[in-house]
């Protein structure tokens, strides 16, 4: 299967997470397009040349809510009738409670699975002075949080998913 891994990330966290899970899908024997999905990027226009038959999007949580465009990418790719994989990454130390799938990971459709939620790494040196308040007030940890064996079963468990074996092909960059 052609499988787009598209992340969305303010300090790199989860683009080292989609590495990972690109790089499973890739050993598993899938054919991977990598992308990030950058702040100024047109989304639709990004996705519409993506010839790809599933996806895995995975965005930042900040302050309770998934980066807004890899909600909009998920919304694009789900209304398009790609099977959609969904991470988010956060602080979970502080957040577990307070992560709603509806905010985090919104659409959840008969071509979404469910979302997952990873720990990521706190580098207060990459942080905005708002960004590091945030984490005083709440007393976040410094420090690399990130299940990677987590990580790679969950990218594992996405490889050998017998829905994708049946997946009608979406072919959005073939129109």
């Amino acid at each position: 299967m052609r499988i787009l891994v598209a992340t969305a990330s303010r300090h790199g966290a989860t683009t080292r997470i989609g590495d990972v899970i690109a790089g499973v899908l890739a050993d598993a024997g899938h054919v991977v397009t990598r992308l990030e999905v950058f702040e100024d990027d047109d989304v639709a226009a990004v996705l519409q040349t993506a010839d790809i038959d599933a996806a895995v999007i995975g965005g930042s949580v900040y302050t309770g809510s998934w980066l807004a465009r890899a909600t909009i990418a998920q919304a694009l790719l789900i209304e398009r009738g790609v099977r959609t994989y969904a991470f988010a990454v956060g602080v979970l130390d502080v957040t577990p409670d307070v992560l709603d799938p509806a905010v985090t990971a919104p659409r959840t459709t008969a071509t979404a699975s469910a979302r997952v939620t990873f720990a990521g790494i706190i580098d207060r040196s990459a942080l905005s002075m708002r960004e590091r308040s945030l984490l005083a007030v709440v007393r976040a940890k410094e420090g690399e949080f990130t299940d990677w064996d987590g990580v790679r079963a969950w990218a594992g468990a996405v490889a050998a998913d017998p829905a994708l074996a049946s997946a009608p092909s979406a072919g959005l960059g073939s129109a």
